[in-house]
């Protein structure tokens, strides 16, 4: 196996000992890849447990403790160094390197990924980070979710059908059309589509999963009793967090959480939970150690959200166009309180994740609707529970 760590910026001598640290201390969690002649062999690397091929070995250090993890006196030769504008964060084998200017979406945070399957390709970015690339599913959901988007974005609607359609376009990300990409020595078609993050420098965002019912009308009794094992009390609140990442600026770090953390979540949970992580400040802790301006940095975030919460749920209201089952709302917001991005401030929400969508239902998506409305209900008790805090610090 190679591993690859992609680096801000860097300058090197000839040996481990000898290398310079990155010149930008503030990214003290940034990786570089030291590269050297060495024999095949195995050995550990910090947690990394690295198959050097052929003659290459990519050294790999950490800028946290300001030396490597480990030294290894046989390595005293450097050749080559790999380095990016942006931290990437690559990792896969030998045989499977992915086209050039294209990378792993490091802020993938839910579906299918290879960190939990390793024969899956995940979400891709490209170089210029305007669109990524997500793996066509097979068929049918990958059809399904294909022609969803081919009909969102088609001008052939009239009527009250072309105004709905419209409105909800400003909810989905845009659709490019189909690539396909040569990876793993196989062709691999991907939808092409706008990347929700691009303008956040630091985007803390989760990735929720909306409707009491995630299985299809036609799905057997086996399939629906597995998707209620997945998570008892969704038929009870109509939603589950399927995994969130948040950028705390104090100490300069990511907290990830996955959808086996987001299973253990129940409504008396929600506001020191996941939404206390994702918003920064409800636990007492974080209350207590923040300032005033950090409440309503808090606030506006909640508030710029549940505005987007509900133009979708008003969308739901009108609609009788589709029936959307086991799809997810994307909420993302910039971590970075002292960006200068031309969306800082300012949240989104957008509907994600359309395998399993029914077209022209002629019925309100109560199931959905459903889920929707808990959803901003649980957020909308949060605001209130920041905004008693903020009463109580001025008083």
């Amino acid at each position: 196996m190679i591993i690859k760590m992609y680096a801000r910026e860097v300058t090197f001598g000839t040996s481990p000992d000898s290398r310079k640290l990155l010149k930008n201390r503030k990214s003290h969690k940034s990786l570089g890849c030291f590269v050297s002649k060495v024999k095949p062999q195995k050995m550990k690397v910090g947690c990394f447990s690295i198959q050097f091929c052929g003659s290459l070995l990519i050294y790999i250090f950490s800028l946290q403790y300001n030396n490597l993890f480990t030294t290894c006196g046989s390595l005293s030769y450097s050749y080559t160094f790999v380095c990016k504008n942006h931290l990437k964060g690559v990792e896969m084998n030998e045989d499977s390197a992915l086209p050039d200017r294209i990378y792993p979406f490091k802020y993938q945070i839910a579906g299918h990924h290879p960190s939990t399957k390793p024969e899956c390709i995940g979400v891709l970015v490209y170089e210029d980070e305007e669109k990524v690339l997500k793996p066509l599913q097979p068929k049918p959901r990958g059809e399904v979710e294909k022609g969803f988007y081919e009909n969102i974005w088609n001008e052939d609607h009239a009527g009250e059908r072309r105004q709905l359609i419209l409105e909800l376009r400003k909810f989905v990300p845009k659709f490019y059309g189909i690539e396909t990409l040569p990876i793993k020595e196989k062709l691999h078609s991907f939808l092409v589509l706008d990347n929700l993050l691009k303008f956040y420098r630091q985007p803390c965002v989760m990735d929720v999963k909306i409707g009491r019912q995630t299985w299809e009308p036609a799905a057997t009794l086996q399939r629906v009793q597995y998707e209620l094992k997945k998570y008892p009390i969704i038929h009870k609140i109509g939603f589950r967090f399927l995994g969130m990442s948040v950028y705390r600026e104090l100490n300069n770090e990511r907290i990830t959480k996955d959808k086996e953390w987001g299973k253990t979540l129940y409504p008396e949970h929600f506001n020191d939970g996941i939404l206390g992580l994702l918003f920064i400040c409800t636990s007492f802790f974080s209350t207590f150690f923040h300032t005033d301006n950090i409440h309503a940095t808090t606030v506006k975030r909640v508030e710029g959200i549940l505005m987007e919460m509900k133009a979708i749920e008003k969308w739901f209201q009108r609609q009788r166009l589709f029936a959307f089952y086991s799809s997810s709302i994307l909420l993302a917001y910039e971590g970075e309180a002292s960006s200068t991005s031309i969306t800082a401030k300012k949240p989104s929400v957008h509907m994600i994740d359309f395998t399993h969508v029914y077209d022209d239902t002629d019925k309100h998506d109560e199931n959905y609707i459903f889920g929707l409305k808990n959803f901003i209900f649980y957020l909308e008790n949060y605001l209130s529970d920041v905004k008693s805090d903020q009463l109580m610090i001025h008083d």
